[in-house]
């Protein structure tokens, strides 16, 4: 009995003594590494995170952007038979111009404009148009205010296109037309004409976007006066138009060979795009290399035509 009492007397003194230094420390260190395995966890995992956030966001953008584009590419030059009509202007790769016709009849001239005169404000299109024709201009033009009928306020002038044919052409502001006589009137605001235009040249109401890179940011222009920021952080925007009948890839269209011919719409093949984002700024999550650009092949519809 007592032999009892005394193991029991040890065991009592022996717990109550608690952990040795030794042991202390070496539940520190394991806790230690389990809360560092455990934070490194954490931290590797909101990484991967963080970058595949900014690897699908820039994805998300070049491909909203390259779709924008691809889209008016293969609808350049819609209602549009003339092969020489200035459908797809490219300057420098990186500015990039994209028209079609609305539906709306084409009007031909009947008599000749000069250039530098201010005064050719009456354009005859008897010639070759109905009164249907100019009805067709007229209700278009006096919808764009809102209001029932031509209220003649500035809402509704329209900025046309005329082509010489030849691939040369200008805007002016249509502001009124005669349905009796079968004319159109240009803006009398003393702006002179550009060019020479010969009787049975084309006039258009267009549609026109314009994509440009300034300051890192994809713009889009249209009709020459409404921008749009598409997307910002963008590093590079490269247009290439293929002519495959002279094996040429040009940042500059219509294209002059040194064979002394001028390649323009009708003899393209397709329009390529390249484009490549920014990586994020330091301290955002880096993403890839090939992860940053995007690019696509689109054939207008002069190409698919023929």
């Amino acid at each position: 009995m007592q032999s009892k009492f005394i193991l029991w007397k040890l065991f009592i003194q022996n717990s109550s003594k608690g952990l040795t230094l030794i042991e202390l420390i070496v539940s520190l260190i394991i806790g230690g590494i389990l809360l560092s395995l455990t934070l490194s966890l954490l931290v590797s995992n909101r990484k991967l995170y963080v970058e595949d956030l900014a690897r699908t966001e820039v994805n998300q953008n070049l491909r909203a952007t390259l779709d924008i584009i691809g889209t008016d590419l293969k609808q350049a030059g819609e209602r549009i038979s003339e092969e020489n009509f200035p459908v797809i202007e490219v300057n420098n790769s990186s500015d990039l111009t994209i028209r079609l016709n609305l539906s709306l009849p084409i009007l031909r001239t009947c008599q000749n404009v000069s250039a530098g005169t201010t005064t050719a404000n009456n354009i005859p299109v008897t010639c070759s148009n109905t009164n249907d024709d100019v009805q067709q201009w007229q209700t278009y033009r006096c919808s764009l205010d809102g209001e029932t009928g031509c209220q003649g306020n500035t809402q509704e002038r329209v900025r046309a296109f005329i082509h010489d044919g030849n691939g040369n052409g200008e805007y002016f502001t249509y502001a009124s037309e005669d349905t009796t006589n079968l004319s159109i009137n240009r803006l009398n605001d003393g702006t002179p004409w550009q060019r020479n235009y010969s009787a049975n040249s084309t006039v258009y109401i267009l549609e026109e976007h314009r994509y440009q890179l300034v300051d890192h940011k994809m713009k889009l222009i249209i009709d020459g006066s409404k921008t749009l920021n598409i997307v910002n952080s963008i590093d590079s925007f490269d247009v290439k138009v293929s002519l495959p009948t002279i094996s040429v890839e040009t940042g500059t269209f219509p294209y002059t060979h040194t064979d002394g011919n001028t390649y323009r719409w009708w003899r393209l093949q397709s329009v390529k795009v390249n484009i490549k984002a920014i990586n994020p700024s330091p301290g955002a999550a880096k993403v890839s290399q090939d992860k940053l650009n995007i690019a696509g092949q689109f054939f207008p519809r002069n190409s698919l035509s023929r």
